[in-house]
């Protein structure tokens, strides 16, 4: 039997930073999956580097401290009003902030 056919759903929990995750993490003791949703706005136009760079640290940091299972989703690519080129520099941002912590 397939892993999918017998593994229960896993809960998740989203955020779309305003600060809570510490707060998430302590209240759900690290049973749902936090699904992180980074602010929209700062792919719109111009792309905020710096912004998502803080944005993804503080997240992991946080899910790393508290043992919380996460996830970094860019939930809209709608905003990126035809820069697709946006959605490049979000993937590379995070996998940069990423190899901080893990390597």
């Amino acid at each position: 039997m397939l892993f999918l056919q017998t593994a229960a759903a896993i809960p998740t929990l989203a955020a779309s930073g305003d600060g809570k995750e510490t707060a998430c993490a302590e209240q759900t003791g690290g049973a749902y999956v936090l699904a992180r949703k980074p602010n929209p706005a700062l792919v719109v136009g111009s792309f905020y580097t710096e912004a998502f760079q803080r944005e993804t640290a503080e997240t992991v940091e946080t899910c790393l401290e508290h043992r919380y299972p996460y996830e970094l989703v860019l939930k809209d690519i709608s905003t990126v009003r035809n820069r697709p080129e946006n959605l490049i520099q979000w993937v590379k941002t995070v996998e940069a902030a990423l190899d901080r912590h893990y390597r």
